[in-house]
């Protein structure tokens, strides 16, 4: 069996590289809430976009008929 010491040097070992992991994920989703709170006006030009186009497009089928 192993010592208590050897165990527990393991599973401190175990809780650093777990801790280190979960600053890596957490520093990414900042990354990617930033980014999405950057590109929000971006979403809504396209938003308006899409609803100039359909809106012409529906004209012009209504126009065809």
């Amino acid at each position: 069996m192993e010592s208590v010491e050897v165990t527990l040097a393991r599973l401190e070992e175990r809780i650093k590289t777990l801790s280190d992991e979960v600053r890596h994920v957490h520093k990414e989703v900042s990354d990617l809430k930033a980014q999405a709170n950057r590109w929000k006006g971006a979403f809504w030009l396209m938003v308006a976009i899409g609803g100039v186009v359909g809106s012409l497009a529906h004209l012009f089928v209504g126009w065809i008929k």
